[in-house]
Order: C-alpha cells, then structure tokens, then sequence
C-alpha cells in the first residue's frame, strides 16, 4: 500500500511537465475550487453544529439623563431614572415581556375565581442581604401603597383592593369587582418589610434606604458615589448573589449621570458610556449620526388619547365615533413620533391582553 502511494506522488511531480498552459490552467482552477469547497463546507458543518451564547463577565456603562431619588418601587414610578434602576434592583410579583406576555417571578401559583385572588409565592426567596421575602414583605408594601400618610404616587391603582397574608408564603387579593386587567398590577416591584417596617411614614421619603436599597432584583448595589454638593454622580450595580432567577451575565452595570444628553453625547467617542436611553423620535437621525451608536427600539405598554367627562350627556357615542373618525392618527404618529410608534384602536393594549379589533375606527373626516 505505501509503494503504491508513494508511486502515485511520484507520478503527480511530473504532471506539470507533460500539461500544456491551457491545462495547468484549468487543473490549478480545479484545485483552488476544491480547496475553497472543502473549506465552506468544514465552516458550514462548524456552524451548524455550535451556536453562540452570552458569557458570564465583562461590565456595562450606561448614560442617564437626571439623578436617581427613590430607588424604592413604591415612589419610582414617577422618574424615568429611578423606575429604570428600580427595576434592576427589586422583583416583582409577576414580570412582562412582549414575546411571552405576563409571566411568574416572585410568585410560585396564582388562582383566581371572580374577584378573590390567591397567589403562592416561591419558597427560599431572599433579599440581596440574604434575609426572607415572605409574604409579610407583599402585604407590607401594598398597605403602605395604600396608606395616604405615605403619598405613593400608586395608591390610585390600589385602591379598593383587600389584602391579606393567609401563611408565610400565601396571600389573598380580594377586589371589589371582578377585572381581567388586575394581574397587570401584580408586576408591583416588592420592599423589604423588615427594613422598612420601622420607618414612619413622614420619614419613608427621607430615608437612607431610598438611596441604599435592598432589593430582590437580578442586581444589588455595590457602590453610590455623590459630587461635592451632595448629587449622585455614578453608581455601580454587582449581580445580588441571592436572586431567586438567573444570573446576570454583566457583572458590572455602571450609570453616570449627567444633566443633558449632549453631555452623554461628548464621552460616546471616548468609549466612557456604552449606551444611553430614552431618545425622542425627533432626535433619533441625530443621535444616530452624532454618535455611531446601533439603536435599538423597545415598545412601552403605554399610549396617549382623549378623555371624556362621561358625566356629561353631549358627550355620547356619536361623538365620541365623530371624533375619532376625523382624527389622523397615523398622521399624527408620523408627526410627531416620526413614524416610530404603533396606532391603538382600544383602551386595552391589544399586545398586553391579546385583544383583536375587527372594525377599527379609521380616518374618514367625510363620514364624521
């Protein structure tokens, strides 16, 4: 077998003397095919056999606009800084996502039968200073929510509901009338009651724990860090080692904080701020031109229409149909969302509670 393979080597040198220029031509084009298919078809099987994941490690810096105040669900809401870092930092009974809908997070079981809810939460969970979440910390922060002495900005969506802790990881909602939308109020982000349970009201919005949070969210904070005049500057978020779900696999989330974005705009090209949020569909070209940065584009559960005072008989149905057959919308999305928003034909965002309109109200200023 090797005399022979040798034999054949032997006979292959002398190829190039007994080829014409016409052959060697094609017999080194026939080569370069075959090395160049061999490669494409070793890098497709490859390919086709691995897949990419995310590794664990590495950091994140991201740019703000503004300065946190309340990093505590129960005041968060009403600052874009503080609902973004809050929402890092704690869990909620139930979390959303556009792909999957409402889905589980502190909560292990939920039923529901007309307007009394149970749910169920999941055994061995912990806040990031490894004491237990239980459901004494649910009920705490619903009556705090509650309670005007607190002055949530939340307890409008609270009202009207009964609460009530039946063991240590069981709690009940009764509502005062039955509402499909209710389960939408379960993604509430959840303190820690044996860190505030302490604290009076008048002094919850004064607390040290507003800015030194303890949470039970995929990230605890590990460091604050204010200017001279007492301003907090930056902030640095490490994974909370207690985290009832996956861990993150950024393991350090930075944010500065700056008063406008042009300020944020001036470090992209240094590479101080990997990314920034929150850009006005007017400014979108801008930024993008500015700073080279890939954008990406998220849906919020939100949308902006007209109120009536119901009360008032000239506001009937005719009216109501009139107006909103001579209202443009998508006019006005390309307006003043330059096009980067979605028209709603409901009260109920059809994305959130699967809801389907078979006739909406299109533009038609002749039939109103």
């Amino acid at each position: 077998m090797k005399d022979s393979t040798k034999s054949l080597f032997e006979k292959l040198r002398f190829l190039p003397r007994v080829l014409n220029k016409r052959e060697k031509v094609f017999f080194s084009a026939l080569i370069a095919v075959s090395i160049i298919s061999f490669v494409t078809f070793i890098t497709s099987l490859y390919l086709s056999k691995t897949e990419k994941v995310p590794a664990f490690g590495g950091s994140y810096t991201e740019g703000m606009v503004g300065s946190p105040r309340f990093l505590n669900p129960i005041y968060s809401s009403t600052s874009d800084v503080d609902r973004d870092i809050t929402s890092l930092l704690f869990s909620g009974l139930m979390t959303y996502d556009f792909s999957e809908g409402f889905s589980p997070a502190l909560i292990e079981s939920l039923t529901q039968e007309e307007n009394l809810l149970k749910i169920r939460l999941k055994e061995g969970l912990k806040w990031s200073d490894g004491e237990k979440l239980t459901a004494e910390d649910v009920v705490f922060t619903i009556k705090a929510i509650q309670d005007p002495e607190y002055r949530s900005p939340l307890r409008p969506d609270w009202l009207g509901v009964e609460v009530e802790q039946l063991s240590e990881l069981d709690i009940s909602f009764k509502l005062e009338q039955p509402s499909v939308a209710f389960i939408n109020k379960l993604n509430l982000k959840i303190i820690p009651a044996h860190i505030w349970k302490d604290i009076s009201p008048s002094n919850f919005p004064l607390s040290k724990y507003n800015l030194n949070p303890v949470g039970s969210g995929p990230y605890r904070l590990k460091e604050l860090i204010e200017d001279r005049e007492g301003k907090v500057s930056s902030l640095i978020l490490e994974p909370n080692p207690y985290y009832w779900g996956d861990a993150p696999y950024i393991t350090k989330f930075s944010v500065l904080f700056f008063d406008n974005e042009d300020d944020i705009f001036s470090l992209t090209g240094d590479h101080k701020v990997d990314g920034f949020a929150r850009i006005t569909p007017k400014d979108y070209r801008q930024v993008y031109l500015k700073t080279g940065f890939k954008i990406y584009r998220f849906q919020l559960p939100r949308y902006f229409a007209l109120f009536f005072n119901l009360d008032n008989e000239k506001i009937d149905q005719k009216m109501r149909t009139a107006l909103g057959l001579a209202i443009d919308k998508n006019e006005i999305i390309e307006s003043a969302l330059a096009g980067r928003g979605d028209r709603v034909d409901s009260a109920l965002l059809p994305k959130v509670y699967g809801l389907e309109i078979d006739n909406p109200s299109l533009f038609n200023p002749e039939e109103s």
